[in-house]
């Protein structure tokens, strides 16, 4: 699927505009109606992001809304630093998931970029691993500008078989000159969707788990919002 934007607090997205305080626990709906999930969903995969916290050690968790709460973090809080992270989580009652914000406060946004579904089991879709194999490396003189979007080629490539629907991902951002962040999608439009896979803050190299569906002539764009930085793209698998 394309991925679209549930949840971002600081514009009122998906939930109230207002940051998660301390302990703050709140549901969000991610499945049917302009989710883009479908009701038979039983999973969901998720860009989760969190911008402007004030307490570094916080973190923020999520769960399948019904059950408790698990003593586990999905992504871990560092004041003042946007920080992103894949989270696989089972869909619990009423199609929404919880989410909690352990201590301080911070913005979160939620983009959705997959689904798992009993369906997709049945009609034989697999996920297939592959041996790492790099496909993009900018260093050192072919760094993405602001603003900039680049087409990649992935069916076919690095393991990826032509006949593949979606490519799993490592996409990595290095030494980029400020804070910004790195959006994925299917080639064949280039205007680039409301959505951030990898946020980075300026001088620091990050990676993400990137899983997106493959576009017009097998390729995927690329796009750098803020300043300039050198991408890496890791094959990590497929699926078909």
């Amino acid at each position: 699927m394309d991925p679209i934007r549930l949840l971002d607090t600081r514009t009122g997205t998906g939930l109230p505009k207002a940051p998660f305080g301390p302990g703050v626990t709140q549901d969000l709906t991610v499945r049917g109606g302009a989710t883009g999930v479908p009701s038979d969903a039983e999973s969901v995969v998720l860009d989760l992001t969190v911008t402007n916290a004030t307490h570094t050690g916080s973190f923020v968790t999520v769960w399948p809304k019904g059950s408790a709460q698990p003593n586990v973090s999905n992504l871990n809080n560092v004041e003042g630093v946007a920080r992103s992270n894949v989270v696989v989580s089972r869909i619990g009652t009423g199609g929404q998931i919880t989410i909690a914000n352990d201590s301080g406060n911070a913005d979160i946004l939620a983009d959705v970029v997959g689904y798992f579904s009993a369906g997709a089991y049945k009609s034989g879709g697999v996920i297939t691993g592959t041996t790492p194999v790099r496909i993009l490396d900018t260093r050192p003189t072919n760094a993405f500008i602001q603003g900039e979007v680049r087409a990649l080629t992935v069916a076919g490539v690095g393991g990826i078989p032509s006949t593949a629907k979606s490519a799993i991902l490592k996409v990595t951002a290095v030494s980029p000159t400020a804070g910004g962040y790195l959006t994925v999608w299917p080639a064949g439009s280039l205007t680039p969707p409301n959505v951030s896979n990898l946020n980075f803050g300026p001088g620091i190299t990050i990676p993400n788990l990137v899983v997106t569906r493959i576009g017009a002539g097998g390729q995927i764009n690329i796009y750098n919002a803020l300043g300039s930085t050198h991408v890496l793209v890791d094959v990590l698998g497929y699926a078909d």
